[in-house]
């Protein structure tokens, strides 16, 4: 649509994961790519409180529709998986700030996972294919506050780094 010149933008649709509840904070991050959409909801209580999640969903016949429901292997209380997400080709990235490095001991040292959507069967299928960890963890790196994919190359944005004897500089990693 065209006003005066001006493309207008219109809603399309509005959407919700299919489980999601008070506090989920579904939305909080979100990613695009033609027909797939990945939705964070960081305060996500399934498994476990504040654990986090993330939603899968494709444009099926004009309709966004909820593929999958993707949450993190081994996860946390208060882990936040789904506070940041992007998409790229067949891979979501999605950031787990709050994740805790269990050995050695890490509060908020953060962890990020690649996702792959797989539709070579019936269906769409999301699976984990990767985690993604600071080979240098520290308390509150916050590793995964922001990531963005663009083909086989990620960047994991971390706030809480330290740039030599710089506390809390910030870093963000990359991987190929």
């Amino acid at each position: 649509i065209v006003f005066m010149g001006v493309p207008l933008w219109v809603l399309d649709q509005k959407v919700y994961g299919n489980d999601t509840a008070a506090g989920d904070r579904f939305g909080s991050a979100v990613a695009a790519q033609v027909t797939h959409l990945v939705v964070g909801a960081p305060n996500d209580n399934a498994p476990l409180s504040d654990s986090g999640s993330a939603y899968g969903f494709e444009n099926i016949s004009s309709t966004w529709t909820q593929t999958g429901k993707i949450v993190p292997t081994s996860p946390q209380v208060n882990e936040h998986f789904g506070s940041s997400v992007d998409f790229g080709g067949n891979r979501a990235v999605i950031g787990s700030p709050d994740f805790d490095n269990v050995a050695p001991p890490r509060t908020n040292s953060g962890r990020a996972v690649i996702v792959l959507r797989d539709t070579s069967g019936p269906g769409v299928v999301w699976t984990i294919q990767a985690e993604l960890n600071p080979l240098d963890p520290v308390t509150d790196r916050r590793f995964g506050a922001s990531c963005a994919i663009d083909g086989t190359r990620v960047i994991v944005g971390a706030p809480g780094a330290w740039n030599f004897d710089s506390e809390a500089s910030g870093a963000g990693y990359v991987f190929d």
